[in-house]
């Protein structure tokens, strides 16, 4: 199905979000969605991209931690602070957690989305890798705090839902948020019938909130 080029349109993880918050931050997640290159970025994916980068060529390397070197020079090249600050924080916490004993070989990760109650969902994963015989699709949790479960879990079960109306999706089980904070790995079984309505009511909100956003 073609998606109007009007529709209100939010990532997985924004929507996931998004349905968890008070009314007033739910705008501020509009906002940001509507306008991606509108100030502060502190808590958008861009934000985190050389510490992204970093944990992708370190697996491609075969988990040579001269790729971690190389991502840490990186991120203490970029011109802002704080995001300089954080990118090297990720490297680090990741260097140090068991995540980085994982051997994983990283795979192209397409772009997908779903018309929803006339909203556009989009699904982009992290990493998405094989490990073994199972590829794995993940996201990553990177701000300095830890994700709670139940928004882990919704975004999980929103990821199956979009994947499964697109026909993409191979084994729920191999879908995962991973916590870098905390190195908390967190997959699922199933999708709750109850969290696919709350996205749906959620949707029929945001299109009609989108126009004044």
């Amino acid at each position: 199905m073609a998606i109007p080029a009007a529709a209100p349109s939010l990532s997985v993880r924004a929507f996931a979000e998004l349905i968890r918050l008070p009314a007033y931050e739910q705008l501020r997640v509009l906002h940001d969605q509507k306008y991606p290159r509108s100030e502060p970025q502190s808590f958008k994916i861009p934000f985190y991209q050389p510490a992204l980068k970093g944990i992708r060529d370190y697996y491609r390397s075969g988990n040579k931690l001269t790729a971690l070197v190389a991502a840490r020079a990186a991120a203490t090249a970029v011109g802002l602070e704080t995001r300089r600050a954080h990118n090297v924080r990720v490297i680090d916490q990741f260097e140090k957690s068991k995540q980085a004993k994982r051997r994983l070989q990283p795979k192209p990760s397409p772009r997908c989305s779903i018309l929803l109650a006339g909203v556009e969902i989009r699904l982009r994963f992290d990493l998405v890798a094989l490990e073994g015989s199972a590829v794995r699709q993940i996201f990553y949790n990177l701000r300095n705090a830890a994700v709670d479960e139940e928004t882990s879990r919704t975004t999980l079960e929103l990821a199956a839902h979009v994947l499964h109306m697109s026909g993409t999706l191979a084994s729920i089980r191999h879908l995962e948020y991973v916590d870098i904070n905390d190195c908390h790995s967190r997959s699922i079984g199933r999708i709750r019938s109850p969290t696919i309505k709350n996205v749906q009511a959620n949707a029929k909100l945001i299109k009609t909130l989108w126009p004044t956003v």
